[in-house]
């Protein structure tokens, strides 16, 4: 059984006018090809839809279950109408958009408040419960835009890189690490890890330094608030693995020392991912523009110049870009 949007913005139409002569002139046919198409369906089906009352239809049991997502069908297509119009006409309408770690939201609202007033028609709004995978939401369409710097390889996702950060240890002043011009994989094996995820697999820092060390920390512990991860390595609960610039912009950072992760430096690249459709939509393409312009002024220390020289195209679909070295990417210190 096939049934097709057509089929199925007839029996709305049908269901709405009342006639199938009305019905005809909403969709702009002449009656006879409206009646066959009707007849073509039922049979199709071998249920009966509608019930003839003279000229009236009146749908039966089973018309009535195929007309409820005749609706739903006809609405949401309304709706993907309108939208697509208002975005492509004038920038306006609602993009949803998350990041693939909760420190991003820091920076985040700074950026779109820039965005919003060159282009207040748009509506972006934040939907951080998504943070722990952007990815899939990204693809059935719950997302417009993902902020991830774990880039996704699939062929249905167009990528552009946005900025680099620092990856640093974080440790209190009075710690024995924080003496230290550098940490390597095996300063963490007798640590307390607090992260944001207790996936260690999702960390670049584990993923990059730990796992080809073969190294796990004694213990990890998962605290989503970066406020509350900081309070917990001040009061030497652990240690933490945070970008330098979050670390900067907190009011206790005097209290914690930054230390680097390998001798040349751990760092990441975030990436702007939408669906490839999508990235010709007027309303996107400059949210993307203004992130890649704004979010390294918003994000103190990043290396705007890494940026610029290895960022991909915004039309390279579907490649993840090679996964480098632990701190290949870095510079000397």
């Amino acid at each position: 059984m096939h049934v097709t949007i057509p089929q199925l913005v007839m029996v709305d139409a049908i269901c709405k006018e009342g006639t199938v002569t009305a019905a005809a002139r909403r969709l702009a046919v002449t009656q006879p090809a409206l009646s066959h198409r009707l007849r073509e369906l039922e049979s199709q089906l071998d249920l009966k839809l509608f019930r003839r009352d003279g000229q009236r239809m009146t749908l039966t049991g089973e018309g009535e279950r195929v007309a409820r997502s005749a609706r739903a069908v006809v609405e949401e297509l309304a709706r993907l109408k309108h939208d697509l119009g208002q975005l492509r006409s004038g920038y306006q309408g609602v993009l949803r958009i998350a990041t693939e770690c909760y420190t991003c939201y820091d920076w985040l609202p700074v950026a779109l408040e820039r965005f919003a007033a060159a282009f207040p028609g748009v509506e972006v709004q934040i939907l951080p419960e998504a943070t722990r995978d952007p990815v899939k939401p990204l693809v059935d369409g719950t997302l417009d835009l993902a902020i991830v710097y774990t880039p996704p390889d699939r062929d249905d996702l167009a990528l552009k890189a946005l900025f680099r950060d620092e990856l640093v240890a974080v440790v209190p002043r009075s710690h024995p690490l924080a003496a230290r011009r550098y940490l390597t994989a095996r300063d963490f094996r007798d640590q307390c890890l607090i992260c944001h995820f207790p996936e260690l697999e999702r960390n670049v820092f584990a993923r990059e330094v730990l796992r080809p060390a073969g190294v796990t920390p004694a213990r990890v512990q998962a605290v989503q608030l970066t406020g509350a991860v900081l309070a917990m390595v001040g009061a030497k609960r652990g240690i933490t693995v945070i970008p330098r610039w979050v670390l900067g912009k907190e009011r206790s950072s005097r209290h914690f020392q930054a230390v680097r992760i390998t001798q040349r430096g751990l760092y990441r690249v975030w990436y702007a991912a939408m669906r490839v459709e999508n990235v010709t939509l007027p309303a996107l393409a400059k949210l993307v523009e203004v992130l890649g312009r704004e979010a390294p002024r918003a994000v103190a220390g990043v290396d705007t110049e890494e940026r610029s020289t290895r960022k991909p195209a915004i039309g390279q679909v579907g490649r993840k870009p090679a996964t480098a070295r632990p701190g290949s990417n870095a510079r000397r210190a």
